[in-house]
């Protein structure tokens, strides 16, 4: 339906028009719009552009919303376009082969790549503490955010490895869940992870894993393909922890 035709049926019902310019600001700009000439009736969306190439999962969520708002109002074809948009976004910023790109991460020290992974999580919405650096077997970073009002608390553990990980590292990750109650472990890897740690993962729903395809997935989703060109700061910056002591024990 095009704006003329929204206005026009909205004026044979000016008390509906009213209350609907009071909630939604499509309607308020309606009538300067089609009367004046001067403003789009939908607020523009253009500015999302200006979220990519770093953050192209960002720029999908707003105009995922922008669609779900304003989706019967929109003039014909601009939806569509919308949709067209998005998919290219996530064709070009997010599915591109990643492959050349992991290949950088193996220039990171052991360090340098848990805080990669630390910011990678910061930016999937968690509050994150990077551990002191430790031996094998513990873990390397704390997060913990909110789903569905409950809080999730879960371990980190980072492995910078070319080859397969075994379900030995796994059951450890387990273990140390076990024992600060923490509500469950992700194993990160550049690599690949082994049959007996996919099956451990299917078996108890505690331990969840991220391997090297995965990886490059969430490191374009969240930082974009062109991550690599800012791999310096995103694998040295490292905010101060916004988990306080009681909530790094699991507020025992």
């Amino acid at each position: 339906m095009k704006d003329e035709d929204v206005l026009y049926w909205m004026l044979k019902q000016p008390d509906l028009y009213n209350d609907l310019r009071e909630r939604y600001e499509y309607f308020r700009r309606l009538d300067r719009a089609v009367i004046g000439r001067k403003i789009h009736a939908q607020p523009g969306i253009r500015w999302a552009l200006d979220l990519l190439p770093d953050s192209p999962l960002e720029a999908i969520t707003v105009i995922r919303s922008y669609l779900r708002i304003h989706d019967e109002m929109l003039a014909e074809g601009r939806a569509d376009g919308l949709e067209d948009a998005i998919e290219i976004i996530d064709a070009y910023y997010i599915n591109s082969d990643s492959r050349d790109n992991l290949e950088a991460l193996f220039s990171l020290s052991p360090r340098e790549f848990e805080i990669l992974i630390s910011n990678l999580y910061r930016m999937m919405g968690y509050k994150v503490l990077l551990t002191a650096p430790q031996r094998d077997g513990g873990r390397d970073i704390v997060a913990e955010r909110s789903k569905l009002g409950e809080k999730q608390r879960v371990l980190i553990e980072c492995k910078q490895y070319s080859g397969t990980v075994k379900v030995d590292i796994a059951r450890a990750l387990l273990g140390v869940v076990a024992t600060e109650r923490a509500n469950g472990g992700i194993l990160v890897t550049t690599g690949r992870c082994s049959k007996g740690v996919r099956d451990l993962a299917k078996s108890d729903d505690r331990l969840d894993f991220v391997d090297g395809d995965k990886l490059g997935l969430l490191l374009n989703q969240h930082f974009g393909t062109e991550w690599r060109r800012r791999l310096v700061r995103l694998s040295t910056h490292n905010p101060r922890s916004n988990l306080s002591a009681d909530e790094l024990s699991g507020g025992q």
